[in-house]
């Protein structure tokens, strides 16, 4: 037929689609489906390099949904990582994140049979790796609960005290601490409560433990129409240092109670264009 077809119309579908380099076939699948919008290719991005630390690099980054055959949802991202290095292994992870109306969040792992060495600076370089099969586990969430509660949940597991640093190394320089939490607080008006629980479940990092803390602050409270104005921070936590095992100071590692109190009682004055304010805390 002459002419265009509508937008609409316009699919193909692929059956039996092989991905190669030369006569080897890095990925099958049984069928890709695309339309006149976007072809819906698996891959997402493919870098090729080499370094000291890793030799030849080739490293894929996938659409998660699309190797599963399933619709993505919305507010969701997900990609699967398949990695070849030739001074250490072959390499495999994902990384999804999601977000809808009351909480967020991401997890991700990767996983690799390391067969090479750490070079972690020009001082730190020829590291023998304490196991081949290395990696992590990452978890990070915060959802928002009635009555304006907020929690929040993180686990981190490293397989070793380097891998952090020698493959991730941005997050190993500027990133949030590896943690494993669950912190729950409510901030309303002036005044602010919250509960913390923090573990260690990496024993070559230096830590502090609280099971629990709880704190509660009031800001700037009126006693009296204004003629008096109040505040107070309060904190009570259950403590234990860990060590790494390595460390001169890995003992004791008991648990300690702490708490404290501040409490302020503010008067404000006014003496002409000068403003006064006599306290007592």
């Amino acid at each position: 037929p002459q002419g265009l077809l509508p937008e609409s119309r316009f699919e193909v579908e692929l059956r039996d689609v092989k991905f190669k380099v030369g006569n080897t076939t890095l990925l099958g699948l049984p069928k890709l489906h695309a339309d006149r919008q976007s072809p819906e290719l698996p891959i997402r991005s493919l870098h090729v390099g080499h370094s000291r630390s890793f030799g030849t690099s080739v490293e894929t980054r996938w659409w998660l949904n699309r190797l599963l055959g399933l619709r993505q949802p919305e507010g969701t991202d997900g990609s699967l990582a398949l990695d070849y290095y030739s001074d250490r292994g072959v390499g495999g992870g994902y990384d999804i994140t999601y977000e809808r109306e009351n909480y967020f969040g991401s997890v991700s792992g990767y996983l690799i049979e390391d067969h090479g060495e750490d070079r972690l600076s020009r001082t730190r370089k020829d590291i023998d790796v304490p196991d081949d099969t290395r990696g992590l586990f990452k978890f990070q969430h915060r959802h928002f609960l009635p009555y304006s509660w907020q929690l929040t949940a993180e686990v981190s597991y490293l397989s070793d005290e380097n891998f952090l640093e020698q493959f991730y190394r941005r997050e190993f320089n500027v990133g949030k601490e590896q943690e494993t939490l669950l912190y729950l607080k409510r901030i309303q008006d002036n005044w602010g409560l919250s509960l913390l629980g923090k573990t260690r479940i990496n024993d070559f990092v230096d830590q502090v433990e609280e099971l629990p803390t709880a704190e509660y602050h009031l800001m700037g409270q009126s006693l009296f129409n204004d003629r008096l104005t109040f505040y107070s921070d309060n904190q009570i936590s259950r403590y234990r240092y860990r060590y790494d095992p390595d460390n001169a100071m890995s003992n004791p590692d008991d648990y300690f109670t702490y708490t404290g109190t501040r409490n302020e009682l503010d008067m404000p004055l006014s003496a002409g264009s000068f403003k006064i304010v006599p306290f007592v805390a």
